[in-house]
């Protein structure tokens, strides 16, 4: 058994001999999280491509490794890729990249263009920034994020600039924006969307889900998430049930793509998520109710002052961080506004409270 990169490595057939499918997605999706910028060409140049093999070499690396987590892993993965003949002659292009940290958003997508004559859309997840991470957690509080809105303008340019069939990706917030697209999308583009793979992604409020163009695509959509998942719980996606994958590590360290087991050319599936996963969402979820949309958004935003208070502005940062100055943090807690210290002092209680006695999970599979 393996994970991303031994696949990346050793599934060496084309996509007319073995088609297109959800780890070809998950891989697609991961490499996403690569800072693209400037060199997968954009949606002002529809005619023009890079390689995966081209984009592998050595002098773009410190370019692509910013603004993510897991740069290592994600960097042999990229070497495996262009060293094997299914990925590395496929074509990338329509790449955008939005990022806006006054606006909480944070938003990239490409296009891989594969030699069976489809366009993959593939949406990037939650980078390593705060304003990334904040935008997410409002998924929470939002009927609607800036990204969402975003992913779907991004996926009607691409549907009028090329003419193939659609699959659309994502791993975490990046498939939570495939499906939103998907729903948002007019009659004949998402007429053109064969499938959509939600790898371990968050999901939506009733309303999202209560829009017409949610029923025509659900039952297009193809759900991944592991064993102890978290994020993929949260909220609700339309389709069917998610396949279950096999991970290595504990709770949220299987969110990582590289924590999937695959042996050959498939995942290593389980029966079912965790008691432990569904009794922590569960308790977040029940959290969440006891607060109104506008008393979350004071919690986060106080929460991520304290954050950036103790000087950190990437997550990436905070496993070298030696330690985080406690009095920095104290100076910001009396900064904030005394509505923002009431609700932040209410939440935090309330969720360790929820958060308390949570079964121990049993590996029993």
């Amino acid at each position: 058994m393996g994970n991303l990169c031994d696949y990346a490595a050793d599934m060496t057939a084309s996509f007319a001999e073995r088609p297109f499918d959800a780890v070809d997605s998950l891989l697609f999706s991961t490499l996403c999280y690569l800072h693209l910028d400037g060199l997968v060409p954009g949606l002002d140049a529809p005619g023009q491509s890079i390689t995966i093999r081209e984009l592998a070499h050595p002098d773009l690396r410190p370019r692509l490794l910013t603004r993510m987590l897991e740069a290592g892993d994600t960097a042999r993965l990229l070497d495996m890729a262009a060293g094997n003949p299914r990925f590395a002659g496929i074509r990338l292009a329509l790449h955008v990249d939005d990022f806006r940290p006054d606006e909480k958003k944070q938003f990239a997508a490409l296009c891989c263009l594969t030699d069976d004559g489809h366009c993959r859309a593939v949406f990037r997840g939650t980078d390593s920034t705060l304003p990334g991470w904040r935008e997410s957690v409002s998924l929470l509080s939002h009927r609607q994020i800036p990204a969402q809105a975003a992913a779907s303008a991004w996926l009607t340019e691409v549907a009028r600039l090329r003419p193939e069939p659609l699959t659309l990706s994502g791993h975490s917030k990046g498939g939570n924006l495939a499906v939103y697209a998907a729903i948002d999308a007019a009659p004949d583009v998402a007429a053109r969307i064969c499938r959509i793979y939600a790898h371990d992604a968050p999901g939506f409020h009733a309303d999202i889900l209560a829009r017409p163009g949610s029923a025509p695509i659900a039952g297009r959509i193809e759900k991944t998430m592991p064993r102890q998942a978290i994020v993929g719980l949260l909220l609700e996606l339309p389709g069917p049930p998610p396949r279950v994958v096999r991970a290595d590590g504990f709770a949220a360290a299987q969110h990582s793509p590289f924590a999937w087991v695959i042996e050959g050319d498939d995942f290593v599936t389980e029966k079912e998520v965790s008691p432990f996963s569904r009794a922590f969402v569960h308790s977040l979820m029940s959290w969440r109710e006891r607060f109104n949309d506008a008393e979350l958004e004071l919690f986060f935003d106080a929460l991520f002052s304290l954050v950036e208070a103790g000087g950190i502005q990437d997550f990436a940062e905070l496993a070298s961080a030696p330690r985080i100055p406690l009095a920095q943090v104290r100076r910001a807690l009396e900064l904030v506004t005394p509505d923002q210290r009431r609700i932040f002092a209410q939440a935090l209680r309330a969720l360790v409270s929820s958060l308390v006695g949570l079964p121990a999970d049993t590996d029993e599979s």
